[in-house]
């Protein structure tokens, strides 16, 4: 539930960058702790997250993204 009010909170303040970190450590956190359904869902918000990444060139924040998606 943090997840989903900060996304709430910085998509409300416009902040992208913002945005694409915390749907990275939200889909990170799915990975380590859900079952299947819980996958799918933070293989989509890796996906949301490395384009974001991408459009505002957080380079490290792709990298990470790709390292996460080669694990999961």
């Amino acid at each position: 539930r943090s997840f989903t009010t900060a996304l709430r909170l910085e998509a409300a303040a416009g902040s992208e960058p913002l945005q694409a970190r915390t749907r990275f450590w939200y889909a990170t956190a799915l990975l380590r702790c859900g079952g299947e359904d819980e996958r799918a869902r933070a293989i989509a918000l890796l996906g949301q997250a490395y384009a974001a990444a991408h459009r505002v060139g957080m380079v490290g924040l792709e990298n990470a993204i790709v390292t996460a998606l080669e694990g999961s």
